[in-house]
């Protein structure tokens, strides 16, 4: 769009203006490219100002008609996008986050009771609590999947190289695989399989998580309740901290 809007003007303005300040017209002590500027009109020619202002009205009219045609282009593929298959089909495409959600509402059977006539339907309510838990329970869950890929890698480099030739890595003992303590700084603490733990810590922080998101669209009569209200939400998108 910008190379077609500025490819028009570029010709016009050199096609019209130019000639229309250079030709036949000299003020002072204008040279080279000054030339070629408003301000080498002659007092006597002021009126080849009129193309500067009929430009000035075609260039704004190209603008604004380029923008309004990119709008609605927008708007069709945004359209098309929406109620294409893949989209309607997932679960974010029915789920909102509102947040300013007073303590007369803060339950599901309040915001169940409040939304129970919508068209459709409303399949789950999740209220949240606790936010100030949410930033540690998404740095626990990169922890762990951090471990988990650490693990895996160190057990199946070990596997391989135990078991070279055989072409069997289901020989490696349980007790091979590689563990950690979750105590303190992993000094001291419960023994445990490195892989199994990282898998359950995972989906227990991936429950937890989930578990903070509402999924249909909430009003109120009081200003800047339940106002905000966010489409297509995703737990890695939102800033928790900046929840109140």
């Amino acid at each position: 769009m910008k190379a077609r809007i500025f490819f028009a003007l570029w010709i016009i303005s050199w096609a019209i203006l130019l000639p229309l300040t250079s030709a036949g017209s000299h003020v002072g002590t204008n040279s080279q490219l000054d030339r070629f500027t408003m301000g080498n009109v002659q007092p006597d020619k002021l009126v080849r100002y009129w193309a500067h202002l009929m430009c000035t009205w075609i260039f704004t009219f190209w603008v604004f008609h380029n923008v309004w045609r990119e709008m609605q282009h927008f708007i069709l593929i945004r359209q098309e996008y929406l109620t294409s298959p893949s989209r309607t089909g997932s679960i974010q495409a029915h789920t909102f986050l509102v947040t300013g959600v007073p303590a007369s509402y803060s339950n599901p059977a309040a915001l169940r009771e409040l939304f129970k006539d919508l068209s459709g339907g409303i399949l789950n309510i999740w209220t949240t609590s606790g936010l100030e838990l949410i930033p540690n329970i998404a740095h626990r869950r990169m922890a762990a999947i951090t471990k988990l890929e650490a693990a895996v890698t160190k057990f199946l480099a070990m596997a391989a190289r135990e078991n070279a030739g055989s072409g069997q890595l289901e020989t490696t003992t349980k007790s091979q695989r590689p563990s950690h303590r979750v105590g303190i700084f992993g000094f001291w603490g419960k023994k445990v399989d490195s892989i199994e733990w990282a898998c359950s810590e995972i989906a227990t922080c991936n429950r937890r998580i989930s578990a903070h998101m509402a999924s249909k669209t909430l009003l109120h009569h009081k200003p800047y309740l339940m106002s905000a209200k966010y489409v297509d939400v995703s737990w890695k998108d939102v800033v928790w901290n900046n929840l109140n």
